[in-house]
């Protein structure tokens, strides 16, 4: 009893069958069918390649192109959602309820921080201050050290201060003051070493203290 390849399907005639052409024939048949699907599915070899001009079968190539243009694709191809991923959504970035964004210093911007953390605002001068303020902020002067507020029209002087300087209407330094009572007392001093007994016994009996800088 005849058999039949694995594969292709070959007739194999059994020892003991008569011989029957259309038998041979039906297997170079078979064998010419499956030559032709190799030559037509075959991919040549080129000079300087693995395999191919693709280095990669055609099949291959079409699948990996398809591949690389869906993994290039930046536009959520797949549709997901940031709650599938549990991400926050863009939406939410610097806006109320959201989060707060970072600006190019990697700090929260003053604009999306409340208003109580940037209460006091400081400019060079005056004349920096934005044209409208805003209520419940103070602005200083940095040039005066004078502090403002907004009054809804025009900047006022909170508790009008006294500026610093060397005329009537300013105050002294206090350290250049502390410093001038220094040399004072430094200057006496110097001046009660320089001074005989006989002369402060004279100045005593005239009324004049000479060694603490007191007078009549």
């Amino acid at each position: 009893m005849s058999k039949n390849t694995k594969n292709i399907g070959f007739v194999l005639p059994d020892a003991n069958d008569f011989y029957d052409i259309s038998v041979p024939n039906e297997n170079f048949e078979k064998a010419d069918a499956a030559l032709k699907k190799l030559e037509d599915e075959k991919v040549s070899k080129e000079a300087g390649k693995r395999l191919s001009a693709n280095d990669l079968t055609n099949d291959l190539k079409i699948k990996y192109d398809a591949a690389h243009e869906h993994l290039s694709n930046k536009e959520n191809p797949h549709k997901t959602t940031a709650a599938q991923v549990g991400a926050i959504p863009t939406s939410q970035k610097g806006a109320t309820s959201g989060i707060a964004e970072l600006d190019a210093n990697g700090k929260v911007p003053s604009a999306q921080l409340p208003s109580y953390v940037d209460d006091v605002l400081e400019y060079a001068s005056k004349t920096n201050f934005p044209s409208r303020g805003e209520t419940g902020k103070i602005y200083v002067a940095t040039n005066t050290n004078l502090t403002y507020r907004w009054t809804g029209s025009a900047y006022v002087e909170i508790s009008p201060s006294l500026a610093l300087g060397e005329t009537s209407s300013t105050a002294y330094r206090g350290d250049k003051g502390k410093q001038n009572a220094t040399d004072i007392t430094a200057l006496k001093n110097s001046l009660a070493n320089l001074l005989t007994s006989e002369t402060i016994a004279a100045a005593e009996a005239a009324g004049i203290d000479l060694t603490s800088g007191g007078g009549y």
